[in-house]
């Protein structure tokens, strides 16, 4: 994976596996509510892929993308 800004509609944060609501984010990361929360100014365009069971850059691309329905 790497971040490739000029692939916009192949990247994670428009990736069907990709997900960065803070509910989802706190959901997904035991213990983080304990460190403040998902709603955090941190997160950025930040989330969790489903796929790998990752934490990436919205900006990331890799080959496993599929595009939201």
């Amino acid at each position: 994976m790497t971040a490739n800004p000029g692939v916009k509609t192949r990247q994670c944060a428009n990736c069907r596996f990709f997900k960065n609501t803070p509910a989802d984010l706190e959901r997904s990361m035991g213990g983080l509510r304990v460190l403040g929360s998902g709603h955090s100014s941190v997160v950025s365009d930040d989330g969790m892929c489903e796929k790998l069971d990752r934490y990436l850059s919205g900006r990331y691309v890799c080959n496993l993308h599929e595009t939201e329905a």
